[in-house]
């Protein structure tokens, strides 16, 4: 009889608190609250989050396709601590096209890693380049990752998980501006593919007057337009087996800006052209080894004109090539884990002005 009656007390007690607190309960529940999961990118070895001595988070692609958004970047911008800096619509920067995500504010501090192997170029990474179609999951580690990978991950690091396979889907959209969105995924057994293209239209003037041009000798009132712009991915998969894997990526950003007059007609025009290729062979065992060879390139060109004289063009054109080798052994005992690897990397760049 005691007992009952003090379970019956418990219970109007935790009830009665449930509804006193009612409000301040559902002002937290719209918190984001992320479950434990396995992470390779924190200790370089698979681990759970909450066993890992660092800050780290794993996003699916589909947690990340619930946010609205299509691309990495404007994905990980709604996420704590991820911080996502652009400059105008369809996420075009101003002449540099420098789209760039960091942890913790650091500047230059992010490493990007793709399947575990680096994918910045000059600290420079363009994940709005990066379809959530082709991504598997997202493991993020914020603060120093320097030991593991060197002095470009002093603010923490970015590994995005490729799929090894796709369903087929078609995905066709449009809106106003010229937005435009077409993608595919193809399943084809042990092959996969995906590509797309995603279009924004021209939005005319985007600033008050930011001063004056010379044109035909006339000083003319000029104002910043951004013009149409394109982003293209196409991801190709092959898994020969459940040890070895070829994967292909190719990326393109292509959009123009403009000094416009008043009525919005061109005086000067700048094209951005952002063409990015991954390329890796990966192999993977039981027994804990784990080999990747891969290829990395950015090619830009940056091209301007004035309307009056487009003959006389001015322009600057760069290639980033980068080749490396990623290898590592984990040995495993009931006591302790160890793990001993070789990175190595080249890189070359050129670039060319006029």
């Amino acid at each position: 009889m005691k007992k009952f009656e003090l379970g019956r007390l418990m219970c109007t007690v935790i009830l009665g608190t449930s509804f006193l607190t009612g409000s301040a309960y559902a002002e937290e529940n719209l918190s984001e609250f992320v479950l434990d999961g396995i992470n390779v990118t924190a200790l370089g070895y698979e681990k759970s989050n909450l066993d890992t001595p660092v800050d780290t988070v794993v996003y699916t692609g589909e947690q990340l396709k619930e946010t609205g958004a299509g691309d990495v970047a404007n994905a990980l911008k709604y996420k704590g601590g991820v911080y996502f800096t652009n400059m105008g619509p369809h996420d075009q920067n101003w002449i540099t096209g420098s789209s760039q995500i960091n942890l913790r504010g650091i500047d230059g501090g992010t490493l990007v890693l793709i399947n575990g192997v680096p994918a910045s170029f000059n600290n420079v990474n363009h994940l709005d380049m990066l379809n959530l179609d082709e991504v598997e999951r997202v493991e993020i580690v914020k603060g120093g990752g320097a030991v593991l990978y060197g002095s470009e991950a002093l603010g923490g690091v970015v590994n995005i998980i490729t799929k090894d396979q796709m369903k087929n889907s078609l995905r066709v959209a449009a809106g106003n501006k010229g937005q435009r969105d077409y993608a595919a995924t193809i399943g084809m057994g042990k092959a996969s593919l995906a590509l797309g293209r995603n279009e924004f239209g021209s939005t005319g003037n985007m600033t008050e007057r930011l001063g004056t041009r010379k044109i035909n000798g006339t000083d003319v009132p000029y104002y910043i337009g951004f013009g149409d712009s394109k982003k293209d991915h196409l991801a190709f998969n092959y898994k020969f087996d459940d040890r070895f894997k070829f994967s292909y990526m190719f990326n393109k950003k292509k959009y123009t800006t403009n000094y416009n007059d008043v009525n919005e007609n061109i005086l000067q025009h700048f094209m951005y052209d952002d063409r990015e290729y991954f390329a890796q062979i990966a192999y993977n065992d039981e027994n804990g080894w784990d080999a990747k060879i891969y290829y990395n390139q950015r090619r830009i060109e940056n091209p301007d004109y004035y309307v009056v004289n487009p003959t006389n063009v001015e322009w600057e054109k760069s290639d980033h090539k980068q080749y490396g080798l990623d290898t590592k052994k984990v040995w495993r005992s009931d006591k302790a884990t160890g793990l001993i690897g070789i990175s190595a990397k080249r890189e070359t760049y050129k670039n060319d002005n006029q």
